[in-house]
């Protein structure tokens, strides 16, 4: 694997500095194209490339994964987000659209996915020395 990364480094740097956006810690960074995304396909490879990043054919080694708008979205990432697997928990799941929100903004991050609370009614209160239990309470 040390050469694949080698060969990854020397391609990154082949790019112009300036168009060098889809690069992290000096690797371009990897993108995996769900099965979900079937158009436009073409135009992403070419865009990804041009600025920097790299494709991958297996998942696994990929550090975003570009899903359709369509497809259920929010499900995908709770499947990989919640997993156990190691590789699952450090990708991200992205839209189709990440790719020109990127270029657009002119810098490569990710919004972090919103954490939820639990469903159903709060807790109960907790009484305590700093808190005595009065009748107005009930």
């Amino acid at each position: 694997m040390p050469f694949a990364d080698a060969a990854r480094r020397s391609r990154s740097a082949g790019t112009n500095a300036e168009d060098a956006l889809f690069v992290k810690d000096g690797y371009p960074v990897t993108f995996f194209f769900h099965l979900s995304v079937r158009e436009g396909r073409d135009v992403l490879e070419q865009e990804i490339t041009r600025h920097g990043g790299d494709l991958c054919e297996d998942e696994q080694q990929a550090n975003v994964i570009i899903v359709d708008e369509e497809a259920d979205i929010e499900h995908i990432r709770r499947r990989y987000y919640r997993s156990n697997v190691l590789w699952q928990q450090r990708v991200y799941i992205e839209p189709r659209d990440f790719v020109r929100r990127c270029i657009s903004a002119g810098k490569y991050e990710h919004r972090p996915p919103s954490k939820k609370g639990m469903p159903g009614a709060p807790g109960r209160r907790v009484y305590g020395i700093s808190r005595p239990l009065l009748c107005v309470d009930y």
